[in-house]
């Protein structure tokens, strides 16, 4: 009997344990270049470390290229079209009867919610996702105390009802007289960390997001970051993609002239000071929870929004596009069941992490959702994953844009007649458009065929 005594107490210790909390790091505009994947003069120590006791994906895809609609994807595990989301909403749109926000879905089965930043565009229904809310400072990043221009390029206007109206984003980089702590990211953390101390003291699992406004030129970061980054050297500019269209060659930012190497240089130096300072955020976050004992017991989600144009596919600036550069995004978890240190290269879209998340802790998703698991993939990565990724983006003008990707190959259609194909084993910059070539056609009509059954799922 006493061998059935002491499993019987094992398993009513297994039925006791706490169901793990879930920790959100949500980026603003990162791209893959992180330590961890091997970039040059990156500095993320933070979420390199987290990526080392944890699982990291290097072909992750948004589903939407502008920072809003994708973060209502990712949170829904709806696709944009699905929403009904073309562009940049400040407010998010109305979800399907049976569809639910991931916090909403947690917070009914007892988790307790809370959210510092930049993580759902501002609407009351979906602020009761939440039992705690630090929402993002709105456009405080373009109006912050002490801010200085560091360096601005002009952007192109146009005359809208006699007056002039600026034609995309900004570009432009700001500094800021102020402490890591005086800046909205450098306070999101701290909050998301008081926050996270409150749920612990409460004695409930909980889901605690944070988003960052790094990186983005729209916010200033301290002096002091891009001072340590103000020399650094940039890559190559990847040119112009062959046969693209020039619907194509939008990245959100309009430079009224051309970029000046040097120029580009300084952006790419402080662009990565904006991630290496969101990183130090980040790991401010990760040691209050590692420090507390709860690191165990916690699941780690890092992402972006989108990723982002440096100078790249000659000359492009911003995220409005649906080449790689702008759409993949990087994907690290770590926690409880999930495979450590390790890498893997299979296909999977951000807004199949909320499935996945369910299904990893033993949990049902709500009724509509398009996203699916790929959980099987946190045990063993090595696994056959064969689902394609699908991208949509709203340009300036007429075209809107949606491209689906394999691990093999890029298709991307803008309205009707115009299409590109790339071949991601030959050419994974994107670089060369082969949807004219005769010898492809077998290869545009598959990849054609894929993005149908994709867009019509």
């Amino acid at each position: 009997m006493k061998p059935l005594i002491i499993i019987a107490i094992m398993l009513a210790g297994v039925l006791r344990a706490a169901p793990p909390n879930i920790l959100l790091i949500l980026a603003d505009s990162q791209t893959t270049a992180l330590g961890c994947h091997g970039a040059p003069h990156v500095e993320t120590p933070n979420l390199d470390k987290l990526a080392a006791r944890g699982l990291s994906f290097t072909r992750a895809w948004c589903q939407h290229t502008i920072g809003s609609a994708s973060r209502v994807s990712f949170l829904t595990g709806l696709r944009p079209r699905t929403l009904g989301i073309s562009g940049n909403y400040r407010y998010a749109p109305d979800l399907p009867k049976n569809a639910a926000t991931l916090p909403a879905w947690l917070k009914a089965q007892g988790w307790r919610t809370s959210v510092a930043g930049r993580v759902f565009p501002r609407r009351s229904d979906y602020a009761t996702s939440w039992d705690e809310i630090m929402l993002a400072p709105e456009d405080e990043g373009e109006n912050a105390s002490g801010m200085t221009t560091v360096l601005g390029v002009p952007v192109r206007s146009v005359e809208v009802d006699g007056k002039k109206e600026r034609q995309g984003d900004l570009l432009v980089l700001r500094s800021v007289k102020a402490g890591d702590d005086g800046t909205p990211d450098g306070r999101v953390a701290r909050e998301c960390v008081a926050q996270m101390e409150k749920a612990a003291a409460a004695g409930k699992p909980f889901f605690a997001a944070v988003g960052f406004m790094t990186p983005n030129f729209r916010s200033p970061v301290p002096q002091a970051w891009l001072e340590k980054f103000k020399d650094r050297p940039a890559p190559d500019p990847l040119p112009g993609p062959q046969g693209a269209p020039e619907c194509a060659q939008f990245g959100g930012i309009l430079p009224e002239r051309q970029v000046t190497e040097e120029e580009r240089r300084q952006f790419i130096a402080g662009y990565r000071a904006q991630s290496a300072f969101m990183d130090s955020q980040a790991g401010l976050v990760l040691d209050a929870l590692e420090k507390s004992g709860l690191m165990e017991n916690t699941l780690v989600v890092f992402t972006s929004a989108n990723g982002y144009h440096l100078g790249d596919h000659g000359n492009l600036w911003g995220s409005r596009t649906l080449y790689a550069s702008a759409a993949q995004v990087p994907l690290i978890i770590a926690g409880p069941g999930v495979a450590a240190g390790q890498v893997c290269e299979r296909v999977v879209e951000i807004m199949d992490v909320y499935p996945t998340l369910m299904e990893h802790l033993g949990m049902k998703s709500p009724r509509v959702m398009d996203g699916e698991s790929f959980a099987k993939l946190l045990k063993n990565p090595a696994l056959p994953h064969d689902d394609p990724a699908l991208t949509s983006v709203l340009n300036y003008g007429p075209h809107s844009g949606v491209a689906v990707r394999t691990a093999f190959a890029s298709f991307m259609r803008w309205g009707r007649d115009t299409a590109e194909l790339y071949n991601l084993q030959t050419d994974p910059h994107e670089l060369r458009n082969l949807a004219g070539d005769k010898s492809m056609s077998s290869a545009l009509r598959k990849m054609e065929a894929l993005l149908e059954k994709e867009v019509a799922r």
